[in-house]
């Protein structure tokens, strides 16, 4: 809890939005966390978690 403190936070799925994955960029300017979130029954987004995870690294300049 954050004493008189407000948090801004937004959420955008763009898993089935590939045509528009150039957006994503706007997504992560100033952006100060993030969360990935996949389904784990659904065996294609465990092996597609990686990539999302690398591309997440390289578009927001960590490390």
């Amino acid at each position: 809890m954050l004493p008189d403190r407000c948090v801004d936070s937004k959420c955008r799925d763009t898993a089935v939005e590939e045509e528009l994955s150039g957006l994503r960029d706007g997504y992560y300017i100033q952006a100060e966390c993030a969360i990935i979130m996949f389904d784990v029954t659904s065996h294609m987004t465990c092996i597609n978690y990686p990539y999302w995870y690398a591309d997440l690294r390289h578009r927001s300049n960590v490390g």
